[in-house]
């Protein structure tokens, strides 16, 4: 039939069935050949989604309305939205978009337009950033509100798997790009102000940080006449590292320097203006709700609750079933809320969230619904905080992406309102949980097999006199286990590190009284720093709450290492450079052994005498120097150069050989020769980073000991290397500076993840001769996709250089061999054609 009697038959087939009272005699039946009908279609302008709504009419019966995203055009009669009901996301859409209007000039002669994209930052920092290029004497135009064609855009222009708002923050791009505006504004933010002095860190999410570097990697905007104007920005580090920062936009913007510090002194006034309104309305709305009322304060980050395309318009949904919805930043913002904490929780949304999650356990009227979307780093850690902290109340968590709809959001929203009205909370609240940090001696401390540089570790500490095991390495088990007690939400070395926890937790002579584990962490902004908070939770459901964890931070190289002195320190080092350089050999020679497996024999055989070595307090140079004489007795046949291919990437992912699916020996196999990233360019970068950060914070002391620790750390280095380099090419690794300067073509040196770190490794690779890159990662990894987002990039500036991205996630892929065949062939043909150039 033509399509108009088919739509047509639809319709009348839903009118039959509102029409009918759910009896068997009851249903008489319409015949379509007996009705007349007539269908009409018009495109809803009330809101940016701009529906294509259906209309079919009947003589004798009310029309039917079909094809919105929301229930404008139902016939059935909505219910009366209560007149003392206050819309606070209106409220708070207000003020962000017109409070800056206070603070900025009224001109009849607008400068050139800078356009600011209504994505991630904007729905936060908009009053600042208007009213300092208002006052610079600039337009300030925006994007269109998010809508169908900016969501539809932005997915299609993302080439590699990321989270929702950063998808719609390209389609916010494309539309700007597409108003003439002479600069797009995107910053990277890496900080934001603290609201709790007690964290030490208030970091933004790595995909916010470096949203500008992949636009650029993304975009061509010379062809547009539009200039990206980027700087980082650290709101956290105060008005002087800031001003400097604005600073580097006066040779673009063709301001002064003068200006940029009066512009910006206003713009400060204008978004503390803009938080202390939200405060006032929270301290108006809360106190005032009735002993039975119930509110809902929806918890997540602004750019996806205040984003009413992206939060799917839930505070509407909310009020027209009559409840009170309270945008979490209204929520009174007090040091002593967020008292027990999550430790090291470095990023300042997930402050703000779980500082949320305190006040709503106290608050009996308050209940959360926590919007998050599919692909969240932060959210697959700080979802298990904040279920914690929140004790026996009923959460609502809601993950949106694109393919989210109406239908089940609402189900969903009137389930939950209904649940609601059942639940009564305990008369006596349950106190907020504590997170410790225990403590004790005479344990064994229990070091997960992350790589073999494990075994130096273990040695270190006995060394010192603290009894130490390498758990065995992970397996199948590992992951079932470690899926058991997670999500699956969490990166993949989390699952493994979780699985071999309980795996040894689970074995016959595990004593908990006698055991502790060891999970190092680190200060942000990558999820690693949050595994030990989750291990803590975990083993304190099981009943293991009296079971340590010792966790070592980065935020000073590693110096609080279970309150060792300097001498475990140094012995540590000693023992990871070691490894290094043992691998180093065992790479180099392996892929060309005449005998096969005798080259693993003797580095395994060096890895155990390494042990001996450290335990014994021994200088580990004599080791290498024997070392060196062993391996170079092994006979080889290099008649065939092979490819040699650089592997980068995250740290456990390419160290880990369960979980890379053995991706050296598969290289090897394949007829390549593999050279890992070293261990020990982390903890040099950490050095580096301290430094940095001691210097900004204006803390000499720690400068001096960073200084100090990294002239000790390279001079370890170079003594090492020396033991080797008559015997054995290519041990040198270039400097962090070196590695940082690289990078800088594509990352700012305040980007502050492992990608800055991937992406300066493999610079260095490219320019030593390498014929292929393979960058690991666990699937979903931040730092991993943001290097995969510019790989296209780096390949295209440097001659088309293979590259291969690969993201773990402990299945088993059909196509990851076939995808690795493949790039080790091009990597092939990619070094015959540079021998021919160089022999020409």
């Amino acid at each position: 039939p033509p399509h108009h009697d088919v739509t047509g038959a639809i319709g009348v087939a839903i009118l039959a069935m509102q029409s009918w009272d759910g009896k068997p005699s009851g249903f008489k039946g319409f015949d379509l050949s007996k009705k007349r009908y007539q269908l009409s279609t018009f495109e809803c302008q009330d809101c940016p989604n701009h529906c294509e709504i259906k209309k079919v009419e009947m003589e004798n019966q009310p029309s039917l309305y079909y094809g919105s995203r929301c229930e404008k055009y139902d016939v059935k009669k909505k219910k009366k939205i209560p007149r003392n009901l206050p819309d606070l996301f209106k409220q708070r859409e207000r003020i962000l978009f017109t409070i800056h209007k206070d603070f900025s000039p009224s001109r009849k002669d607008k400068g050139k337009k800078i356009g600011i994209p209504r994505a991630l930052f904007f729905h936060e920092y908009f009053p600042f950033w208007a009213s300092f290029f208002e006052n610079l004497g600039f337009e300030v135009v925006l994007s269109d509100p998010t809508n169908k064609k900016i969501i539809r855009e932005g997915t299609e222009k993302v080439s590699f798997e990321t989270c929702f708002p950063l998808k719609v923050a390209f389609g916010h791009i494309l539309n700007l790009v597409q108003k003439d505006v002479d600069f797009i504004f995107l910053p990277s933010l890496i900080n934001l102000k603290k609201e709790d002095y007690d964290y030490h860190q208030s970091y933004a999410c790595p995909y916010v940080q470096a949203l500008p570097y992949m636009v650029k990697a993304s975009f061509t905007f010379e062809k547009d006449n539009t200039k990206l104007l980027t700087i980082p920005v650290h709101f956290q580090w105060g008005k002087k590292l800031i001003l400097k920062e604005l600073g580097r936009l006066k040779k673009t913007l063709k301001v002064s320097g003068k200006k940029i510090e009066s512009a910006y002194q206003v713009a400060e006034r204008c978004q503390e203006r803009f938080y202390s309104e939200l405060q006032r309305i929270g301290s108006e709305i809360i106190p005032d709700l009735k002993d039975n009322q119930k509110a809902l304060v929806i918890v997540g980050r602004p750019y996806n609750t205040c984003d009413p395309l992206i939060s799917l318009d839930l505070a509407k949904k909310f009020r027209e079933l009559g409840v009170l919805s309270i945008p979490l930043d209204l929520l009174p913002v007090d040091s002593t809320l967020s008292g027990k904490k999550i430790c090291n929780m470095y990023w300042k949304y997930g402050q703000r969230i779980l500082s949320g999650a305190n006040f709503i356990n106290k608050n009996l009227n308050l209940y959360p619904v926590y919007v998050t979307n599919f692909g969240c780093g932060p959210d697959s850690f700080i979802v298990h905080f904040f279920r914690k902290l929140l004790g026996d109340k009923p959460l609502l968590l809601l993950e949106l992406d694109e393919h989210s709809a109406d239908a089940g959001i609402i189900t969903r929203c009137e389930a939950f309102q209904d649940s609601l009205k059942n639940f009564r909370p305990e008369a006596k609240r349950k106190p907020i949980p504590q997170f410790p940090a225990h403590s004790g001696d005479n344990r064994t401390v229990f070091i997960p097999n992350m790589t073999d540089h494990a075994y130096a570790l273990k040695a270190a500490f006995i060394a010192c006199g603290i009894k130490a095991e390498v758990m065995p390495e992970s397996n199948q088990n590992t992951l079932r286990l470690g899926r058991k007690y997670t999500s699956g939400k969490e990166c993949y070395p989390c699952i493994l590190t979780t699985g071999d926890m309980i795996k040894k937790l689970e074995s016959k002579n595990f004593e908990p009284k006698k055991s502790a584990f060891f999970m190092p962490t680190a200060n942000g902004p990558c999820r690693f720093g949050q595994y030990h908070n989750l291990h803590r939770i975990i083993l304190d459901e099981l009943g293991y709450n009296h079971v340590p964890i010792y966790s070592p931070d980065s935020k000073d190289s590693y110096s609080n290492v279970v309150n060792l002195d300097g001498d475990f320190r140094r012995l540590a080092w000693h023992g990871i450079l070691a490894v290094d350089l043992l691998q180093k050999l065992l790479w180099q020679i392996r892929p060309y052994e005449q005998d096969k497996g005798q080259t693993d024999r003797i580095y395994w055989n060096y890895i155990s005498g390494l042990q001996d070595f450290i335990v014994k307090g021994k200088d580990v140079g004599q080791l290498l120097t024997s070392a060196k004489e062993d391996f170079k007795r092994i006979k080889v046949d290099k008649s065939e150069k092979r490819p040699v291919i650089g592997v980068v990437g995250e740290i456990y992912i390419r160290c880990n050989r369960f979980a890379n699916n053995n991706l050296v020996e598969k290289i090897e196999k394949l007829g390549g020769e593999a050279k890992v990233a070293p261990m020990a360019e982390w903890f040099l970068y950490t050095t580096y980073r301290y430094k940095e950060e001691s210097l900004i914070d204006k803390k000499i002391k720690d400068y001096l000991k960073a200084l100090i620790k990294d002239w000790v750390q390279r001079k370890d280095e170079k003594r090492l290397i020396k033991k080797l380099e008559d015997g054995f090419q290519d041990l040198h690794d270039f400097t962090v500076e070196q590695i940082m300067k690289l990078s800088c073509f594509y990352l700012d040196k305040t980007f502050g993840t492992e990608a800055i770190l991937s992406v300066g490794k493999s610079l260095e690779y490219i320019q030593k001769g390498f014929s292929g890159i393979v960058n690991t990662m666990p699937f979903g990894c931040m730092p991993g996709t943001i290097v995969s987002a510019l790989s296209a990039k780096i390949r295209e500036d440097f001659y088309n250089v293979p590259w291969l991205d690969i993201a773990y996630e402990g299945l088993e892929e059909t196509n990851e061999l076939t995808r690795l065949e493949a790039f080790i062939h091009q990597a092939k043909q990619y070094h015959r054609r540079k021998l021919n150039s160089m022999g020409s």
